[in-house]
């Protein structure tokens, strides 16, 4: 008899999980500082469980990542704006564009958010493939903070997706001056 309750639980889990992250995401009940610090550690943490997965599947495969990833920036106080600041901006402006776009094909936030985060994944794989499993996801979160703040306030919307985009990237770049300076 333990055993069925235990199915039952385990087929729960998933469900409340996945409530919980579409309450957050589509109806955040927090002020909106709060969420984007959450939202920035909801897109980074998956992401780099996702990555290291990858990498090391493609290890295991006998295939060298490197030649899926971008070549590797130089770091240098233009880098760090460009990376940090206005990149993620710029992107953040695009993302808004373009989910408006989308929203002209389908009123379905879903549909909406999963394009969204697709077509920035496959854009920022133009430059490695490797980078496509690193933004995804990201982007997903990103276009559900916007969707979802826009409807309360434009400029909340933007901010959103911009601030834990920002954090992103200044995250990533943190890493990367990290590792090529050590």
């Amino acid at each position: 008899m333990a055993s069925q309750f235990d199915r039952s639980e385990m087929r729960s889990v998933p469900g409340a999980i996945c409530k919980s992250l579409s309450a957050f995401l589509f109806a955040p009940q927090i002020p909106l500082w709060r969420w984007c610090l959450q939202a920035f550690v909801l897109a980074v943490v998956p992401t780099v469980v996702a990555v290291l997965l990858v990498v090391g599947a493609l290890h295991l495969a006998g295939i060298d990542w490197r030649m899926m990833a971008r070549a590797p920036t130089k770091v240098s106080a233009s880098s760090a704006l460009v990376i940090v600041l206005l990149a993620p901006l710029f992107e953040t402006f695009l993302l808004a564009v373009g989910i408006h776009v989308l929203q002209w094909l389908s009123k379905r936030k879903g549909f909406v958010v999963a394009v969204s985060a697709i077509l920035w994944g496959i854009m920022h794989a133009l430059g490695g493939v490797l980078a496509f499993v690193g933004t995804a996801w990201s982007f997903f979160v990103m276009s559900c903070g916007y969707l979802t703040w826009h409807e309360r306030d434009p400029a909340k919307g933007f901010l959103a997706a911009a601030v834990p985009h920002l954090l992103n990237n200044a995250l990533a770049f943190g890493t990367l001056v990290y590792f090529t300076t050590a």
